[in-house]
């Protein structure tokens, strides 16, 4: 059981990483969805025994582990670990300290569920639990199917395999389409892909994204890099977020994050959940 759930994280982190449907008119069709499934089982559900550890355990202790510092084990959050080549799995919470000379980061541990917690390389897992709820909480769980052309398949196939095609193969600015597995059903590419691409204009896809220096995204980015090193006072900050002079704004970027869950107040004082 423990094997099989790093495959759904990484397909379920593959497709969440910032990935959009490109030009995918083909999945319209049911055969166009059997042969997406099919591509993606193939691709990101298959075991990979060979899958590379991607974060370092320094030091482990009874209620804390050090991690190498990275973009990802400094995120604010409850998060997961897998261990023993995926066979073990640990659970931790609050970052404690982050030390950027010597790279790393520690974080409060929360439990060990499976295997041998020691320095060494692990895996990162972007769920707290290393299964699903029915299973890791004994929580009543509705699993969803789709009534695909080969019998029922779970609903979450069909969505990470358009997600993950959009995001790989079927991209806006440089679509692979020699590459696609359901190019025989897309009306695009019977069309001579003829421009304009579809997406245009479609599901906000086309739409730039506002610039992030001096945005809203890059102050926020900066509290949470500071709250990642202890409290900061609500006073201070708009100083911390880079708009001194604007605590209107500071003020509303706050009580979006308090709002969102990224940050918590005992009243003059911010700190990480």
């Amino acid at each position: 059981r423990v094997t099989d759930t790093p495959a759904r994280s990484r397909a379920r982190r593959a497709a969440t990483a910032g990935v959009a449907v490109g030009a995918t008119t083909a999945l319209a069709s049911g055969a166009g969805s059997v042969a997406a499934a099919a591509w993606f089982a193939r691709r990101v559900l298959t075991p990979d025994r060979h899958r590379p550890d991607d974060v370092v355990v320094r030091a482990t202790g009874p209620s804390s582990v050090v991690l190498g510092l990275t973009a990802e084990t400094v995120v604010p959050g409850r998060y997961g670990l897998w261990i023993d080549d995926g066979f073990g799995h640990v659970r931790f919470g609050d970052v404690l300290s982050v030390d950027a000379a010597a790279g790393t980061v520690e974080r409060r541990l929360l439990g060990v569920d499976s295997g041998h917690l020691a320095p060494g390389g692990a895996r990162w897992n972007p769920y707290y639990y290393a299964s699903p709820p029915d299973e890791s909480l004994d929580l009543p769980t509705g699993h969803v199917t789709y009534a695909g052309e080969l019998g029922p398949m779970p609903a979450w196939v069909w969505n990470q395999a358009v997600m993950e095609l959009g995001g790989t193969v079927c991209r806006r600015r440089r679509p692979d389409c020699p590459a696609c597995p359901v190019r025989r059903w897309c009306s695009w590419a019977a069309a001579g892909l003829t421009p304009p691409d579809p997406a245009d204009g479609s599901a906000g896809v086309s739409t730039g994204q506002p610039r992030f220096e001096g945005s809203d995204r890059q102050g926020r980015g900066r509290l949470v890099e500071a709250l990642c090193r202890g409290p900061v006072a609500i006073m201070d900050a708009a100083g911390v977020m880079g708009w001194p002079d604007d605590p209107t704004r500071a003020d509303r970027v706050v009580v979006g994050m308090l709002a969102d869950g990224l940050a918590t107040t005992d009243g003059d004082t911010l700190h990480l959940p």
